[in-house]
């Protein structure tokens, strides 16, 4: 059994016979400040929740991530006191730290360096300029506290969607759940004449490079001027409330867009109640998504839906689906289209 491999409290024998040691914040930073060699400037928890494909598994994982000054301590040191320096805050314990050589040199440049960001220049339509968007590298994934700040696929395939089907959004309240940095969709709907465009994400880190890359593009696109941003965590009355309040209808949005949403399964249920709350109750309201297949995630999605009193629209009825298999007829890219059940009555 599992209690049979722990060998103590942090450390135990995997099934596959790998050893693993678990750390805490605080254990780890006391580890390295211990030695009197280090000092340390930030320490975090991730989680994530990381695939295998092959399987079709989802699993959690938690990464304790650091920072680290390496002090060049030349004594001992009995008095963490003393990494602040003696007498006339002079110390003799501490040196300045020279990369001696190549491999030191390639260590100093990685806590040197700052994320790297990425500038992409996006054409959704042929019709118009290209988007600019920063972003953070995908190389940061499991150091970020936020999948919203990397640019994804689903977000291009959602604002080429929206474009080549202007006709659907023109006139409509549109919000976007989820949009993280890209600023995709609030252009391509601003370009279709959406009659009021609410762009969203949960994450503050998120919502700050959104607010960069809308700003950014002004020059090029100036409708982007009447595009509002909020902060919306799922399910949360006081924000989603806040987000109907934008478009001066109370009734809601007449369509809600979302895309690459569909990778946290816990989130599933939490984005379906937040995107049948925001939909107004009308026969030609309706809830896309656009997202790459990571695992067998429909049956979880459709289950979700249905407890949020949403039913899928059927192939035939979905107004966007030939325009979006003209554009993905070779990609994995897919798309889910659902509307509320009241207008089935």
């Amino acid at each position: 059994s599992l209690l049979d491999l722990i060998q103590d409290e942090n450390y135990y024998i995997r099934g596959d016979g790998t050893f693993v040691h678990c750390f805490s914040e605080e254990s780890l930073k006391s580890f390295f400040e211990s030695t009197g060699c280090f000092e340390c400037l930030s320490v975090m928890t991730h989680d994530k929740e990381i695939e295998n494909r092959k399987k079709q598994l989802a699993m959690k994982r938690h990464w304790v991530q650091a920072v680290f000054r390496y002090l060049g301590v030349t004594g001992d040191l009995k008095d963490p006191k003393d990494f602040a320096g003696g007498a006339g805050g002079k110390s003799t314990h501490v040196c300045e730290w020279e990369p001696t050589n190549k491999a030191d040199s390639m260590m100093q440049g990685m806590f040197d360096q700052p994320q790297t960001t990425l500038q992409d220049h996006i054409t959704i339509s042929p019709d118009f300029a290209a988007v600019s968007v920063v972003s953070i590298h995908k190389e940061h994934l499991h150091s970020q506290g936020s999948t919203g700040t990397m640019l994804w696929e689903g977000s291009v395939a959602l604002a080429r969607l929206i474009a080549s089907s202007s006709d659907q959004f023109s006139g409509k309240k549109v919000i976007d759940l989820g949009c993280g940095c890209s600023p995709l969709s609030a252009v391509a709907l601003t370009k279709a004449k959406a009659d009021s465009i609410v762009i969203t994400d949960g994450s503050p880190a998120a919502i700050e490079m959104l607010r960069e890359n809308v700003q950014a593009n002004m020059k090029q696109f100036a409708e982007l001027s009447s595009v509002q941003l909020a902060a919306l965590s799922w399910d949360e009355d006081e924000d989603i409330h806040r987000a109907i309040g934008m478009t001066g209808d109370s009734k809601g949005f007449d369509i809600v867009v979302a895309s690459d949403v569909l990778y946290i399964e816990d989130a599933i249920p939490l984005l379906f109640r937040t995107a049948a709350r925001l939909l107004k109750d009308a026969p030609s309201s309706f809830f896309v998504i656009c997202y790459t297949p990571r695992r067998a995630i429909e049956q979880k999605v459709f289950a979700a839906a249905q407890e949020a009193n949403l039913d899928v629209v059927d192939a035939e009825r979905q107004t966007l689906r030939e325009a979006f298999e003209q554009q993905n007829a070779h990609g994995p890219l897919r798309m889910l289209q659902f509307e509320p059940k009241a207008q089935n009555n």
